[in-house]
């Protein structure tokens, strides 16, 4: 990956918020669409970019699509360095909040 790809990913609020989470924890999209409060098709267009860029992978469990992080030392780097800025530090605060939502059956594989 070139090193400008990077920043063009980082450059947007929303594939950072993504990016922090999924360095805390793996999660599913609908748990994502909670703690950031934004449209499923957002992160979906979101997460497909950084997925092409293998910033992040996506597993099948079951009927979820769990997204995690990809081990980066560089893209790591960056996240430590705004992870305790505004808003991230609320999404922190949230991430754990949504874990129940893996066992409703509305919540599944895009």
């Amino acid at each position: 990956m070139e090193i400008i790809d990077y920043f063009k990913i980082c450059s947007d609020e929303t594939r950072l918020r993504i990016l922090l989470l999924l360095k805390e924890k793996s999660l599913c999209v609908c748990q994502m669409q909670s703690i950031l409060e934004v449209a499923q098709s957002k992160l979906s267009k979101h997460l497909s970019k950084m997925r092409d860029l293998k910033m992040v992978k996506a597993t099948q469990e079951g009927k979820f699509v769990i997204y995690s992080l990809n081990e980066d030392l560089f893209l790591t780097n960056i996240l430590q360095a705004v992870e305790k800025q505004g808003i991230f530090v609320k999404d922190q605060e949230r991430i754990n909040e949504f874990d129940h939502l893996l066992e409703v059956s509305s919540c599944g594989s895009e």
